[in-house]
């Protein structure tokens, strides 16, 4: 996670600086090297000042990266902080980045989410989810944005699984270790990257078993 401090810098500067500090990454939408990003945000902002610039990354989608195959590491290039979160999904991955900039006149919270499966084969545009005053706490209020859009996935994807998959399908999923009740482990059904608070993961289990016996088959051997 890059993190920022207050200064006079302008934001250009502030954004060149966020690229030399981020180090590499496998760029996910345009093939932009270091050097060829900030000669683009450099002439933009020439162009068209602090509103060229700002357009220039948004229609590059911050120019997102990831670094790493294994763990939630996609960000941005150019934003002040980053937050990314996988959702492990029947074997694919939808990953979300969260990131926020500080503009001279607000801050901007976007989010960027793709997949493992279409990383590859498209741009994937960010979203805008919230602008918010320079008098803004916006490290408090990024980690907030970020836990309560995950909990509204997590339960909108668990719904969605129990409908076309069924409770039987976690449970049998469980026994093969692709799935914990605490929805931090395998490939079926986990979130890497952020802690589902625990009354949710409870309740959630829960629903889980009631899906089992309202629509239980007597015949299927882990049936109660």
């Amino acid at each position: 996670m890059k993190t920022m401090e207050n200064s006079d810098e302008t934001l250009l500067e502030r954004i060149i600086s966020n690229i030399s500090d981020s180090g590499s990454g496998i760029p996910m939408d345009e093939d932009f090297g270091e050097d060829e990003i900030k000669k683009l945000l450099t002439d933009s902002f020439k162009k068209g000042g602090n509103e060229g610039l700002i357009k220039e990354l948004e229609k590059y989608n911050l120019f997102m990266v990831f670094h790493d195959d294994d763990s939630p590491s996609n960000s941005s290039l150019v934003s002040d902080l980053d937050w990314c979160i996988w959702f492990w999904k029947d074997m694919d991955i939808e990953e979300y980045t969260f990131s926020y900039i500080e503009y001279p006149d607000e801050y901007k919270i976007y989010l960027h989410r793709t997949s493992s499966a279409h990383r590859m084969y498209g741009q994937h545009k960010i979203e805008l989810l919230n602008t918010y005053s320079l008098e803004t706490n916006i490290g408090e209020v990024f980690e907030q944005t970020v836990k309560d859009y995950m909990v509204d996935v997590f339960w909108t994807e668990l719904d969605f699984a129990l409908d076309i998959k069924g409770g039987q399908r976690f449970l049998s999923e469980m026994e093969e270790g692709e799935f914990s009740k605490d929805f931090d482990m395998g490939a079926f059904f986990n979130f890497d990257g952020i802690e589902i608070p625990q009354d949710i993961k409870d309740e959630a289990y829960q629903k889980i078993l009631k899906n089992v016996e309202e629509n239980c088959d007597q015949s299927v051997r882990l049936c109660p």
